[in-house]
């Protein structure tokens, strides 16, 4: 006995039934039904993604760390410097340890000595024997390992040529001079 269909249901949002439905229609339901499952799939493969690298945070967060089969040499460092006492009427020495070579108009000069620990030095720097006057140019202190640095700024009005940075350090009893050039250009 063959089956008999006695009412044909329309598709919503058309008054015509299925198969009188034009091709574009059909077409584009098939497509709108493609792309819900792609969608559908994609938020899947998100969840199980994230969830995976959760797991695997947490599992990795467990394990103990591996124990090496011999125990490590113990790690050397390096011995802090101390420095070293000298006495305070010892005799002085002094030595240009860095010096700017050369330098432009209205940029910075430097110059660091190495003398005795605690030493008062002083420098004075000439242009054309002219002292130059700038606020880093002080006398200082010499520190626990005797070094001691100056740095200046070299005024635009100064004349080109080579000029030298002199130096003095002392001690109760004892001086030292060192002398650096400084090239302006």
């Amino acid at each position: 006995m063959p089956l008999e269909v006695k009412k044909r249901f329309s598709v919503p949002g058309s008054d015509r039934s299925p198969d009188t439905l034009p091709q574009r229609t059909l077409k584009r339901e098939q497509r709108r039904a493609s792309i819900r499952r792609i969608g559908v799939t994609c938020s899947v493969l998100a969840v199980i993604v994230v969830t995976g690298g959760l797991v695997y945070t947490w599992y990795i967060g467990r394990q103990q760390p591996a124990q090496a089969a011999e125990p490590l040499a113990s790690r050397s460092t390096r011995p802090l410097m101390k420095p070293t006492k000298v006495a305070s009427d010892a005799p002085i020495g002094a030595a240009v340890q860095t010096s700017t070579q050369e330098v432009k108009l209205g940029e910075n000069a430097s110059v660091t000595v190495r003398t005795n620990p605690e030493a008062e030095c002083s420098i004075v720097v000439k242009y054309k024997d002219i002292p130059a006057v700038d606020s880093g140019l002080i006398p200082k202190i010499a520190d626990e390992f005797g070094v001691v640095s100056w740095a200046w700024t070299v005024r635009p009005d100064v004349p080109s040529g080579k000029w030298p940075a002199e130096v003095t350090c002392k001690n109760k009893k004892h001086s030292a001079f060192v002398r650096a050039e400084i090239s302006i250009n």
